[in-house]
């Protein structure tokens, strides 16, 4: 049977480590964890307060939960010529064409 056997040395450095990483302006990362978190902070202290722009294209998914109906909806639409793209056997949608044609049916 094989154990894990963890030194108890260099686990009490690592953990002097982080806490003076937490002190100073330097950071040293020691393990893939550590690079995540930093990662993620430094992102989402860079998107804080920016708004997202709706994507350019988007699945009939997406666009149904935008606009408020069903995705199969949005399909049925493409019968009565709602504008899309395919993408081979993927619809894709602009949302400012489709509430165009939705504004000019008069739906």
């Amino acid at each position: 049977m094989r154990t894990n056997w963890r030194d108890p040395i260099s686990d009490r450095a690592a953990a002097a480590s982080r806490r003076e990483r937490k002190d100073a302006d330097v950071f040293i990362v020691t393990t893939r964890t550590d690079l995540r978190e930093i990662i993620r902070d430094a992102l989402a202290d860079a998107l804080q307060g920016q708004e997202r722009p709706a994507p350019e294209l988007m699945s009939a998914d997406a666009l149904g939960k935008r606009i408020g109906v069903h995705a199969r909806t949005v399909r049925n639409w493409v019968l009565h010529g709602c504008p899309h793209v395919r993408a081979g056997r993927k619809l894709r949608f602009r949302e400012p064409d489709v509430l165009q044609w939705l504004e000019e049916r008069g739906s």
